[in-house]
């Protein structure tokens, strides 16, 4: 058609070629991901594919000749919806795992059969495979729309988004359905996106638990879906406030999607004042986060861990993990589970006890308990988690973690066990810490944001506090001979202009008490332990504080 613009036909024209490189195996022999290379017929690679190329040839369409179409099909049916039929028949378990391969399986061939209409016999045999399951995988997400593996593996929500808007642009045309029905702006979508702010890391990072890459940037290309579907003003300012990260993210941005969902009408709404700094979830993997304020580039500090099963899907043995950012960078951290590094699973490479060396118990029936959760805008936040069920061979174990406004973490580890053991705790710091002999040492992060920190052991007994690097990881870790004990770990974040206030302890003459200060020019925060009660405050406004039953 004359008519054409010469630049669409340029487009298409190099489209196309790289559509009919992916259907020559000699040039593209990767229809199968490198990490799951032979297990399955039909597996990650496909469907993720499958979800493009109907999209591709979707909007191609009108401008491809009848024998390009016929490439087209014939190309998708052999490499991805002859396999995938075929995984049907021997009913593989990927495909009905609900988890994150099962959607973009599933999800992808389905938008394929969508976009291939009448062009395919059996494209609605594809649309009908993915409907019941699909649905069903909505179910994963908690009653506060927490995700079901960790936050690197959340990404995934995109192939939920992608279905289901294809979907409802396919009934539209196909049923005569209502536009304004969107799967994407109902629970728990709009909740799984508050779920993501909580564990998305100024500027812009994913908090690393379980696998992942602990430096990996937020993706986000898909969040303007719920917002436009849900209304949402506080996620159309998520995802606006994000797009720095978003373009320098390892995962590759939609833009075509993006083109497709992001509604400028939804005004963007700042969360402050809307959404509180901090959220225990209980569903999932129990996630649990505290942070200054919702600044999204730099904030004075951000808390964050989780409870949960031992070992879930992706899930590292790290129930009770605890992590300190501040003013956007790492200073006590999670290693994750790639960057290159191999798989980091066991209780010895995350900031817990361990005993006797032990890994902790493995399953998803072996939970923690939320015993206790409180924030408050002005002061921070606080949580208590019994671990006792973690672990084999111990009566009690117990782990308070309080954070302080603007950047002051305490955390208190207690344990009961039946006989004495050889006990540890880790602290992954960001960079070489060196502790003295009464276990204090200095983080110092990238960009020169410094932790002042101190491991303490309460009432009787010697604590040895040593500095290790191994695999590249920094650690400071303590070690003792106890069957009962109590171990205190202090931190406050200092800005690089800011002169640093070490941690200063004053025994008490009741058993395992004490009073831990930092003495600034400003301030002095307050520490105080005592049998039954934990208090974290400030001297000159004890109002600024919290009082815990420990």
């Amino acid at each position: 058609d004359p008519a054409i613009d010469d630049r669409i036909l340029r487009d298409r024209d190099a489209a196309v070629a790289q559509i009919e490189a992916m259907f020559d195996s000699q040039r593209w022999p990767n229809w199968r991901d490198a990490a799951h290379p032979d297990k399955y017929t039909c597996h990650l690679r496909h469907g993720q594919l499958s979800g493009d190329l109907g999209l591709a040839y979707d909007w191609l369409h009108p401008f491809l000749s009848e024998s390009q179409r016929q490439m087209f099909v014939a190309g998708l049916n052999r490499y991805a919806i002859e396999p995938y039929f075929q995984s049907v028949r021997e009913a593989q378990p990927q495909l009905d795992r609900l988890d994150n391969v099962m959607i973009m399986i599933r999800g992808g061939l389905a938008i394929a059969g969508m976009a291939l209409g009448d062009d395919h016999p059996r494209s609605a045999a594809l649309i009908d495979l993915a409907a019941e399951r699909m649905q069903q995988y909505l179910s994963v997400y908690g009653p506060e729309g927490s995700y079901n593996e960790p936050v690197s593996y959340a990404v995934s929500t995109m192939d939920v988004v992608r279905y289901f808007e294809a979907l409802r642009y396919w009934s539209v045309v196909h049923h005569q359905a209502d536009p304004k029905q969107r799967v994407v702006g109902k629970s728990p979508l709009p909740e799984y996106g508050r779920w993501l702010m909580y564990f998305t890391l100024p500027p812009g990072r994913e908090a690393a638990l379980g696998d992942g890459d602990a430096e990996r940037r937020i993706s986000l290309y898909y969040v303007p879906a719920i917002a436009s579907a849900a209304r949402d003003g506080v996620l159309q300012w998520y995802y606006l406030n994000n797009l720095h990260a978003t373009e320098k993210t390892n995962l590759m941005r939609r833009y075509a999607h993006e083109l497709l969902w992001y509604d400028p009408t939804v005004k963007p709404i700042n969360p402050e004042g809307r959404l509180p700094h901090g959220h225990a979830f209980r569903g999932n993997n129990m996630c649990i986060s505290s942070r200054t304020d919702w600044n999204p580039r730099s904030t004075p500090c951000v808390v964050y861990g989780r409870g949960g099963p031992s070992h879930g899907i992706h899930q590292h043995h790290d129930v009770g993990q605890v992590c300190i950012e501040g003013h956007g960078q790492r200073l006590i951290m999670d290693l994750g589970g790639w960057g290159g590094r191999g798989r980091l699973y066991e209780v010895r490479h995350h900031n817990l006890l361990m005993f006797d060396g032990e890994q902790m118990l493995d399953g998803t029936q072996y939970r923690a308990k939320l015993l206790a959760a409180e924030f408050d805008d002005r002061l921070g936040g606080y949580w208590q988690l019994d671990l006792t069920g973690l672990y084999g061979g111990v009566q009690r174990v117990r782990r308070t973690v309080v954070h302080l406004n603007p950047g002051i973490v305490t955390v208190l580890d207690e344990a009961a066990l039946p006989r004495p053991r050889e006990v540890s705790l880790r602290w992954y710091t960001a960079g070489p810490a060196e502790p003295d002999a009464q276990g204090q040492f200095l983080v110092e992060g990238k960009q020169g944001v410094r932790l002042a920190s101190r491991m303490l052991r309460l009432g009787n007994g010697s604590l040895d506090v040593t500095h290790h690097l191994e695999g590249g990881f920094h650690r400071c870790e303590a070690e003792l001979n106890a069957q009962q004990f109590r171990l205190l770990s202090l931190f406050r974040v200092f800005t690089p202009v800011e002169p640093t206030a070490p941690w200063q302890w004053d025994e008490q003459p009741e058993p395992h008490a004490g009073i831990a200060t930092s003495n600034t020019k400003f301030d002095v925060v307050e520490v105080q332990v005592s049998e039954n009660q934990l208090a974290v405050r400030y001297r000159d406004d004890k109002t600024r504080g919290w009082q815990i039953k420990v």
